[in-house]
Order: C-alpha cells, then sequence, then structure tokens
C-alpha cells in the first residue's frame, strides 16, 4: 500500500468521524420533580415568542415551524397528551425556535505549534502561530418546548436543543425535524406514582 492510499483512508476515517461527532444532538432537559406528569391528558399550544418580537417572522422559515408543530404534536400523542380541542386543556405548549449570530471566545493557551513532513518529497516542516485575539463568531440555532400547567401557569417541563434549522428545507428538514424531536421527548419525564 503507497502512502497516498494510507493518508487518504486515514483522512475518509477522520472525516467520517468528525461528521458523526457533528451528527450527535445535544438535549438538556429539566422537570418539576413536584409535578406528576400522568396528571396531564390535554394541551393547547401557546402562540409563537417570535410572534411578540419585531421582525422575528423575517428570519426564521413557517413551514419548518409547522413541521416542528406536528412532530411534538405526534410526539405528545405517544405520551397520551392529546389536543384539548374543545376541552379545557390541563396545560400548554410553548415553542420557540430561532437563529442568531454569536461571538464565542477560545480561552485555551493562543499558542498552536504544528509539525509535518513532506510525502512527496524528503523534508520536515514545522510552524508555531501566536495569537491574542481567539474570539470567533457563528451561527447558533435553539430549538424549545416547554409545558406549563394550565392552571397554575407554572412551568412542568423544559426541554431544549441547539440546531438550526435556517438552511434546510422539504424532505431534509423534515428528516432532521423529526429526528430532533424525537431525541427531545427521549428526556420526556416518565409518570411517576404520588
Amino acid at each position: 500500500m503507497n502512502v497516498y492510499r494510507l493518508v487518504s483512508r486515514v483522512g475518509l476515517m477522520l472525516a467520517l468521524l468528525m461528521l458523526s461527532a457533528c451528527s450527535s444532538i445535544q438535549v438538556r432537559a429539566d422537570v418539576d420533580q413536584a409535578v406528576n406528569i400522568a396528571n396531564y391528558h390535554r394541551y393547547v399550544w401557546e402562540p409563537s415568542l417570535k410572534e411578540s418580537v419585531a421582525g422575528g417572522p423575517a428570519f426564521e422559515n413557517p413551514l419548518n415551524e409547522q413541521r416542528l408543530r406536528e412532530a411534538i404534536d405526534r410526539q405528545l400523542a405517544a405520551h397520551n397528551i392529546l389536543p384539548a380541542g374543545e376541552v379545557t386543556p390541563d396545560c400548554y405548549v410553548r415553542l420557540a425556535i430561532g437563529s442568531r449570530h454569536t461571538v464565542d471566545g477560545d480561552d485555551r493557551l493562543p499558542v498552536r505549534v504544528g509539525v509535518g513532513f513532506g510525502s512527496w518529497s524528503p523534508g520536515f516542516g514545522s510552524s508555531v502561530m501566536i495569537s491574542n485575539d481567539l474570539r470567533y463568531r457563528y451561527r447558533e440555532g435553539r430549538i424549545t418546548v416547554d409545558l406549563f400547567d394550565a392552571v397554575t401557569r407554572k412551568p412542568i417541563w423544559h426541554v431544549t436543543v441547539e440546531q438550526d434549522l435556517s438552511y434546510l428545507t422539504g424532505t431534509n428538514a423534515q428528516e432532521r425535524i423529526n429526528e430532533v424531536v424525537q431525541a427531545m421527548f427521549a428526556k420526556f419525564p416518565s409518570a411517576a406514582i404520588h
């Protein structure tokens, strides 16, 4: 096996490893431990948070919000919580979706060292980079679902995931939304007997 094939295979394996790391969904959830989720059977949607923020709808895809609501409806139904319809609801569901540009910093040591060798011709090289500006800018996307008690308006369950849907459309958006919502509801509290 020549060096070129070895380097190509190692590079491909590293790329696949990085892609698998990027595709994992990091979900953060919180629940009021004093509340028994089994007491909730009917819900209604609260208006979207962005409706109260000027200029919000200009940056989000309403079709993706609709896809999110439908995926959440399916997950709630799987947990025996159904739309209230004409019945008085037990809880309210709030969905927030959005993205923004964020500046973050890297607080690691601001010195980078590189070492390499030449595969096409004999040789050896090294480099050192020193930088004091380690801030970087990225696009942060987030989806949040909250359940609130219909009577007391106290929060029951909160779940959030960092996911930017801004550039997804059609079946790509639907597949990713289903995957994200399923991961979120994997953190749904189980019914406790009080």
